[in-house]
């Protein structure tokens, strides 16, 4: 399926971008052959759509708890970055919608929140902790 092709590329991308600067706090280049705990193939869209709503909930959590850390351009940066993973999240709340996940949380609208929830690194790391090595 072109969808689950797609949506596992997704997900490898997120958790490098994760690794390469959210988790440790300094950026660094992963190997290439880092170990990931991937979505098996078998696994249905609504499976994978559940995996990537947990990873971009952990990203925006992840930037916004990292704001008041930050200054200048890193500050610009990671706001502009956070507004990207919200849009990611909300994408992914509309697709399992639309897949008519029968484990979506209520309310059954795309973009479920007022407020985004800020993680402290501690969290973000546990939140992540199921897809890492």
């Amino acid at each position: 399926m072109v969808f689950l092709r797609e949506a596992k590329t997704l997900w490898t991308q997120r958790v490098i971008t994760w690794e390469r600067g959210v988790v440790g706090g300094t950026p660094y280049l992963p190997p290439s052959s880092l170990p990931l705990s991937s979505p098996s193939p078998q696994s249905d869209e609504s499976s994978v759509l559940r995996l990537l709503e947990t990873l971009e909930e952990a990203f925006v959590g992840a930037y916004l708890g990292a704001l008041p850390f930050l200054e200048g351009e890193a500050l610009r940066l990671a706001g502009a970055i956070l507004g990207v993973e919200a849009g990611h999240r909300v994408l992914v709340r509309q697709a399992r919608l639309a897949f008519q996940d029968p484990l979506l949380r209520p309310p059954f609208v795309a973009n479920d929140r007022a407020l985004e929830r800020a993680l402290l690194p501690q969290e973000a790391q546990e939140a992540l902790k199921p897809y890492l090595p």
